[in-house]
């Protein structure tokens, strides 16, 4: 992938090198053919003349072997306003995450720009994911992160290999709101990656040509043969109910149900009975479960009018049918209406289900001129008096039900039609029918919930007794908005919160989840996940959702072991990504100033030519994912649009940046969060972020000293006078310590990104899920156990 490139000129190496460490530029390492390559920073130079050392880090030091002192390697940078190539006799591992280059014989080489246009990643641009929608037979995730693109070739992230040569069609490029193109894939090359934190992954470099799927909605499967994983899928659905279909040559397809398994067998019941008595040898039967479609070839055993009896599959057909999960609309008075081009007669008809990515309606196929790719015009849904405006929609296919009426799948077209709030509501409504939209009234009942489930910390219940009244106003000014600021949804009984969670626009392009809480006790417990299902059904079809970010209490072992397990199954650092940080808390009355701090110490507003230098420096201790997360980017330190919507309801959502310097030279990045006392009760948005810039100019403490200092006597946002700080663990807090602040708590910053939000919200279903019908099998097998007792 680096070969595109081509030397154009020498330069002075030294020079150039000293230029990219004072800036943090961005570099991968090549140790050659075979190895991983390995994402790092320039840290700094060290040395002079022969002796001069170029210093990497964050680096995976595990993947540098002793020989690699010997070879040649290539340090190329990722800065696209100058890119270079550092050639080096040699690379060694001085400590854990630092690697040193020696420049004795380097040569710095300017890089020639690509030969073919291709758009590449940033934190700034449109997020866009490669779909496959039959999945793929060793990985569960088929939501990829697209690290490049152009007309030809697409790069993405994995945490599993794919051999060259492997085709996969068809795959769907998707952007922000809708599907830029689908294609047929073939990979062409595989790289093993190691990210400046350690992880391994691997880019995927994939040739894009034209698909040879005919349709879009084109059964392409693939295979799960695992026998304990085949099993547990049949399981499952037997446990939830799940509804299907048999099919025969001679019966035809007939609807059915999965109502037993035991002994390697699975009884299908018959919605009528079957129009032929002879015994048929074999039988496909299809199933739904969790938006993934199942379908296989059973040996008959027995079989009667109303059922049949099979053995096991050895193995199920998967297909993935939509990108988001569709909501069935039975039993809802909705209807659609839309004007057909080829006729122009507008129509209405009864709707099948709906998503975010569009809709499913009946249709008559002796009256209706239908095909695949018809736009209709003019649509909308219409629900208790709301009408739901969607533009235009794009015929995907026509099928048969299980009980013979005819279908017309379409996709949404118009972008951001899947936005509308009335949308939301109504797919809330009917996938979480115990959860309602809060209004932002009745604060304090939210109050008591959080209070009642242990959720306030000391720091957090002093600081809100005294501004109440004023919290409830701004928690109200907050909703008010139609989500676009905040959307909470709460489970009530007897008019009575018990469960709710809450989303806030925080930053730039990014949702914090807050305030997840279900007390233990409710009378009727809210169907697991089901708190989860509903943030992201907001957040997903946002435009302005692009992250999600979630901060967890290092000690909540119940929420920080359920992601653990997500990070090891579906997550890549391209995706998902966590990083520990530390909160601490300075109280009134507690600071004890320094005594003493050098000269050479200043701290200054950070100007615009700092953005870029803070944004480095975010991102080499986050992550590139963390720090756009939080929108520690350039031309996005100072959140402008999210002040300004905030601003627009009267509430306030700013961001202050200064600069330690030490001898002139910047050392330490303090970015300051501040927000209208009553949305973010954490306090964690009226916090300092204390970042190290150059840790190497501050070896004797005194600009971290200066820092801290800073945040001290800056302006409290609490009305008792608390001061908060934010630090990543392995920061060295003494300062914090001598000057009286106290460690409130280890936090876990978790970020997603479009892809990551998509896997969590497939992890969650699918996880989620498989708890409901394991506990509905416990409660069945409950009155059991007590009669054999």
């Amino acid at each position: 992938m680096w070969e595109e490139y081509a030397p154009k000129k020498r330069r002075s190496a030294l020079k150039q090198i000293r230029s990219a460490a004072s800036q943090l530029t961005r570099v991968v390492v090549d140790l050659g053919h075979g190895q991983p390559r390995l994402e790092s920073f320039v840290d700094s130079v060290r040395g002079r003349g022969s002796k001069a050392e170029l210093c990497l880090a964050p680096i995976a030091t595990d993947a540098i072997a002793p020989t690699h002192s010997s070879q040649t390697v290539r340090v190329r940078s990722v800065d696209a306003r100058d890119p270079f190539c550092v050639v080096a006799k040699g690379i060694r591992t001085e400590r854990d995450a630092l690697a040193v280059v020696p420049l004795a014989r380097a040569e710095t080489q300017s890089m020639s720009l690509r030969n073919a246009n291709r758009w590449q990643s940033g934190p700034r641009r449109q997020p866009v994911v490669l779909v496959v929608p039959g999945g793929l037979d060793d990985i569960d995730a088929h939501v990829f992160p697209v690290y490049d693109l152009s007309s030809s070739v697409c790069s993405i992230e994995t945490s599993k290999p794919l051999a060259p040569q492997t085709k996969l069609d068809p795959v769907e490029v998707i952007g922000e709101r809708r599907l830029l193109r689908r294609a047929h894939a073939n990979v062409l090359e595989t790289i093993p990656w190691r990210t400046p934190d350690g992880h391994a992954r691997f880019r995927i470099r994939l040739e894009l040509n034209e698909t040879t799927a005919q349709a879009r909605t084109a059964h392409r499967y693939d295979r799960v043969s695992e026998p304990d994983r085949v099993r547990k899928l049949v399981e499952l659905a037997v446990l939830v109910g799940t509804d299907g279909w048999v099919e025969t040559p001679h019966w035809g397809r007939i609807a059915c149900s999965l109502t037993q398994e035991e002994n390697m067998c699975l009884t299908l019941k018959f919605a009528r009975p079957a129009a032929s008595l002879a015994r048929p040898q074999q039988v496909r039967v299809g199933f739904e479960l969790f938006a993934v479609q199942y379908e296989a070839d059973l040996r008959v055993i027995r079989y009667k009018a109303s059922t049949v009896t099979a053995a096991l599959p050895v193995m199920l057909r998967r297909r993935r049918q939509r990108y988001e999960q569709r909501v069935p609309m039975s039993g809802e008075d909705t209807v659609l209406r839309f004007t057909n081009p080829a006729t122009n007669q507008r129509e209405q008809r009864s709707l099948y289900d709906i998503s975010f990515g569009g809709l499913c309606f009946y249709c008559d196929r002796f009256q209706d001129i239908l095909w695949p790719d018809l736009p209709l015009e003019g649509v909308s849904v219409h629900w208790d008096d709301r009408r739901i405006e969607l533009g235009e929609i794009e015929v995907r296919a026509l099928e048969k039900d299980h009980q013979g009426r005819q279908l017309c799948h379409a996709a949404f077209r118009t972008p951001g039609s899947a936005e509308s709030n009335d949308l939301v509501e109504l797919i809330a409504r009917v996938r979480h029918p115990h959860m309602i939209a809060h209004d932002g009234m009745n604060f304090a009942d939210m109050v008591t919930l959080y209070k009642r489930v242990g959720l306030f910390g000391p720091h957090m219940d002093r600081n809100l007794a005294p501004v109440m009244a004023d919290a409830a106003r701004t928690w109200e000014k907050m909703h008010r908005r139609g989500g676009d600021l905040c959307h909470t949804v709460v489970q009530r009984e007897r008019d009575i919160p018990v469960a709710g969670v809450s989303l806030v626009r925080a930053w730039e392009r990014s949702w914090v989840i807050q305030h997840m809480v279900a007390a233990a006790s409710r009378p009727r417990r809210t169907p697991p996940g089901e708190l989860h299902m509903s943030y992201l059904d907001h957040i997903l079809p946002r435009q302005d959702g692009h992250y999600m970010v979630v901060f967890v209490k290092a000690d909540n072992a119940k929420i920080t072991g359920f992601l653990e397990r997500f990070f090891e199954l579906s997550g890549t650092p391209e995706a998902v990504s966590r990083r520990n940080l530390e909160f601490w808390t300075l109280r009134p009355g507690a600071w004890r100033p320094t005594q003493t701090l050098s000269a050479d110490i200043a701290v200054r507003p950070a100007r615009t030519s700092d953005e870029s230098l803070i944004a480095r420096a975010a991102e080499r201790l986050l992550g590139r994912l963390g720090a756009a997360s939080l929108s520690m980017l350039e031309g996005e330190l100072s959140i402008p649009e999210t002040a300004k919507t905030f601003s627009r309801a009267n509430v306030e959502r700013s961001r202050r940046c200064s600069i330690v310097k030490k001898d002139s030279r910047p050392a330490i990045a303090l970015i300051e969060e501040r927000a209208s006392t009553g949305f973010n009760l954490t306090w964690m948005l009226n916090a300092t972020w204390i970042l190290p810039i150059h840790p190497d100019r501050d070896l004797d403490g005194s600009a971290m000293r200066s820092a801290v200092e800073f945040v001290a006597r800056s302006s409290s946002a609490t009305p008792i006078g608390d001061r908060f700080a934010i630090v990543l663990e392995g920061t060295d807090t003494t300062p914090l310590r001598e000057q009286g602040f106290e460690l409130e708590a280890p936090v876990l910053l978790n970020s997603y990104n479009r892809a990551g939000l998509h896997r969590w919200y497939y992890y969650i279903r699918e996880r989620y899920g498989e708890i409901t019908a394991l506990r509905l099998l416990r409660h069945r097998e409950a009155p059991e156990a007590r009669a054999s007792a």
